[in-house]
């Protein structure tokens, strides 16, 4: 037993699968195989529809509780850059991933974010605000 439900949004369309028993089927080791879907989804729909979309695969509610811890872990990081006046960086994530960070910390007024590295590697740097990184790349 499954069911499919869409949600629109202002720059995202969710669609959310509910399954018995089939959800680490379809989110696979880590997210991958979601990942791997929500991918050919949108491939799909470009190629279908002639416009670029995205589109959100979710199971279960795996990607909404993912970018709620995400988003939970850069505040908690973002405070303590605050107070320790030192950078963090975060592990390699993916792009967006790392778009959830800098939208979630757009708001602090002492702290910035900006992307360092190449390719898989990229990663996202929390850092106090100052003049110099008023200019760092945002992705």
């Amino acid at each position: 037993d499954h069911s499919i439900t869409i949600e629109e949004s202002a720059d995202t369309t969710f669609v959310n699968i509910t399954s018995s028993g089939l959800d680490g089927l379809l989110i696979g080791r880590r997210g991958e195989t979601l990942a791997s879907i929500q991918h050919v989804v949108n491939r799909i729909f470009t190629s279908r529809t002639g416009r670029h979309s995205k589109i959100t695969v979710d199971v279960g509610g795996y990607v909404r509780r993912k970018h709620r811890l995400l988003v939970e872990k850069a505040q908690r990081l973002a405070y303590r850059v605050r107070e320790t006046h030192k950078e963090y960086d975060f592990e390699p994530l993916k792009a967006s991933e790392r778009r959830i960070i800098h939208l979630a910390l757009a708001e602090f007024d002492d702290v910035t974010t900006y992307t360092i590295g190449d390719g898989l590697l990229r990663k996202v740097v929390i850092s106090p605000k100052t003049s110099a990184t008023d200019d760092l790349p945002r992705d």
